[in-house]
């Protein structure tokens, strides 16, 4: 005979949540502080003895330092439903206000822009002098700093992508948060 006070039938977010802990990646006293909650609420959830509210959910999706987390608890949310989960890497945050939007893609363009500049006026400079070899150490430099902005002018177009997609769906494109879920 089964009794109902000890014995919990885990739900998918309290499976989530177990999992989670069990593989140390979420902190009770982090997750207690995310959502405003006692670490006793949090090990009751962990044990399917209570549910989360959704108000704490997205409060543990939103301020969870570890995006991992952040994800797994947002997909298993969404799991089942005609919404989806697409994380924006923080870097496209180039102006470091915390949103995603078209003043850091003008960032990410003027920063590629002035450093590849500034390298190759230098370069050139140096190669006008036909004593000058370049050297290895320079172009791994200027190498890299392509890279850079080839990935920055990857990063423009994804957020400009997204600008548009959102106005072709006749809204206001809003900007979000980096490395948070939209």
């Amino acid at each position: 005979m089964c009794n109902a006070q000890t014995h919990h039938e885990l739900t998918m977010i309290g499976a989530t949540l177990q999992s989670l802990a069990r593989t140390g990646k979420l902190h009770v006293g982090c997750a207690a502080r995310c959502t405003g909650k006692d670490e006793s609420t949090i090990y009751r959830w962990i044990s399917g003895e209570t549910e989360p509210s959704a108000t704490a959910l997205i409060l543990l999706i939103q301020h969870y330092p570890d995006q991992e987390v952040q994800l797994a608890i947002a997909s298993r949310v969404l799991e089942g439903t005609p919404f989806f989960i697409e994380r924006l890497p923080d870097d496209l945050d180039a102006n470091g206000d915390g949103m995603i939007d078209c003043a850091d893609a003008l960032e990410k363009c003027g920063k590629a822009a002035g450093t590849l500049a500034t390298m190759t006026v230098a370069l050139a400079n140096q190669m006008r002098d036909q004593r000058h070899k370049l050297t290895s150490d320079e172009h791994e430099a200027f190498s890299q700093e392509c890279n850079s902005a080839m990935i920055s002018v990857c990063a423009i177009r994804r957020i400009i992508d997204h600008l548009f997609e959102a106005q072709s769906r006749r809204r206001k494109a809003r900007p979000f948060a980096a490395g948070g879920a939209r």
